[in-house]
């Protein structure tokens, strides 16, 4: 692997650590039931979503180049 993919890997790896550590560490007397259910369930997406950057940052980047060929249609857009 590359060291760029490398350093991807451990960042990732850290923030998840965080959080996994944060979901572990908390306490049924630090919030009501319905909160603590939405702390838990933030913390699982967010972690979801680091697991899955790469594949959202594809999403994101097809949806704009999309955007932009519909725009083009009716304008004269020249690309980068």
């Amino acid at each position: 692997m590359t060291k760029e993919t490398n350093t991807k890997i451990e960042i990732r790896k850290e923030v998840l650590e965080l959080i996994s550590k944060k979901y572990n560490n908390i306490c049924v007397g630090d919030y009501d039931p319905v909160e603590l259910e939405i702390v838990q369930t933030e913390l699982k997406e967010m972690a979801e979503m680091i697991r899955d950057k790469d594949k959202l940052m594809q999403l994101k980047e097809r949806h704009k180049q999309l955007k932009n060929k519909n725009v083009s249609k009716y304008f004269k857009i020249k690309e980068r």
